[in-house]
């Protein structure tokens, strides 16, 4: 419903990432650590720490919260889904087969 507005604030990118982000966990890709990588790393650079006139680039973890990998956004794409749809759709656990909760 969302993607349909026009944005013309810098919310836009934030919104984009929240729905990046959204559709990791949904998929389940959240689980693995190149996911929760890529995840922290992708909210380090939004809201405030997107605008020009912050200071502190490099945070904790050692990388500039602007930059993230093109290669870690590949790796987390492109693995294997963890949630599936079963026939029902619903969400389970491709690896056991159990249904996924919240």
């Amino acid at each position: 419903m969302l993607s349909n507005l026009n944005f013309v604030t810098k919310k836009y990118k934030d919104f984009l990432d929240w729905g990046f982000i959204a559709y990791l966990i949904y998929n389940g890709k959240h689980t693995t650590e190149a996911g929760r990588e890529l995840i922290i790393k992708i909210s380090k650079g939004m809201n405030n720490y997107r605008l020009s006139t912050f200071k502190d680039l490099e945070n904790e973890m050692g990388f500039r919260s602007a930059k993230i990998p093109q290669s870690l956004i590949d790796e987390v794409l492109n693995m294997e889904d963890i949630y599936i749809k079963d026939q029902d759709g619903l969400r389970i656990d491709a690896s056991t087969l159990s249904l996924v909760k919240s």
